[in-house]
């Protein structure tokens, strides 16, 4: 059964990168409607393949107006699982768009593409950011700049929280732009699950091989994971990135921490957590 999945994961990236991808890039040329949905499907197509199952278990209020959505990050499958969910433009780093499969899965969502060596750069990446924001598409940013261990959440950057000052200081008409917590748990392996060792046998960090661990993924049980989003911070103009992005990492640390733990998170818990 393993080589059947490894054979139709390759069928649909070769039918995302010869079909899919020039033609998904027409759809958004001439905004046709049909472009907010191929990424959504091609994301759902490469879960089923993998037999990554994707539970939404909290989805707080939406806020009217622009949006940026920041997510812990624990593997590339993160992109996939968010994505499936409803249509999204990622930030990623540019080495993303050489990657075989990982590459034409990114030029489908229409990702911003970040060079983090180049900091002359950053600036127009959160001007980028912020055109994608005002034009409605939901911006996904993972502020760790890396993938993790699955068992702890690194510091949030704060250089890419300034595409929301960006905005609201070329956009006056607009009052605050919500910054969305959300946290990506991987938290069962075949029904069963996972502790410490079993999330770092998920993760995809350091210096981990892709081959291997897709092979892994194929090979092994189906993986559940949860997807929780919090309620929106809200940032104004007096607000600063950094203190937002402290803000933000609490936020999805408490919800990271209340799905490994099979709990809700409440108000006073998330309150707790804020303090500096």
């Amino acid at each position: 059964m393993v080589y059947l999945r490894a054979a139709a994961l390759a069928v649909v990236l070769v039918v995302s990168v010869g079909c899919i991808a020039p033609f998904q890039a027409l759809a958004r040329r001439f905004n046709w409607p049909v472009s907010r949905r191929i990424p959504l499907l091609v994301c759902r197509a490469i879960c089923a393949v993998l037999r990554l199952r994707v539970t939404l278990a909290a989805d707080a209020a939406q806020s009217a107006g622009p949006r940026l959505i920041v997510a812990n990050h624990v593997s590339w499958t993160d992109i996939l699982a968010l994505g499936s969910l409803r249509p999204l433009c990622f930030v990623a780093k540019t080495e993303v768009a050489g990657w075989p499969g990982l590459g034409a899965l990114a030029r489908v969502q229409d990702s911003i593409f970040v060079d983090r060596t180049a900091r002359f750069a950053l600036p127009a990446v959160n001007a980028k950011m912020a055109e994608r924001m005002m034009a409605g598409e939901d911006v996904v940013l993972f502020p760790e700049a890396t993938t993790g261990d699955g068992n702890r959440i690194k510091r949030f950057h704060a250089v890419h929280f300034a595409a929301a000052r960006d905005l609201l200081a070329r956009h006056p008409h607009v009052p605050s732009v919500s910054i969305q917590p959300v946290s990506l748990a991987y938290l069962r392996r075949d029904g069963l699950p996972l502790g410490r060792m079993g999330r770092i046998a998920v993760a995809w960090y350091g210096d981990s091989d892709f081959v291997p661990h897709l092979w892994n993924l194929l090979k092994a049980g189906a993986v559940d994971c949860e997807i929780s989003f919090g309620e929106p911070l809200v940032y104004v103009r007096s607000d600063h990135r950094k203190t937002m992005a402290r803000r933000a990492h609490a936020r999805v640390r408490v919800l990271r921490s209340n799905a490994i733990l099979g709990r809700i998170a409440d108000a006073p818990v998330l309150k707790e957590a804020e303090k500096p």
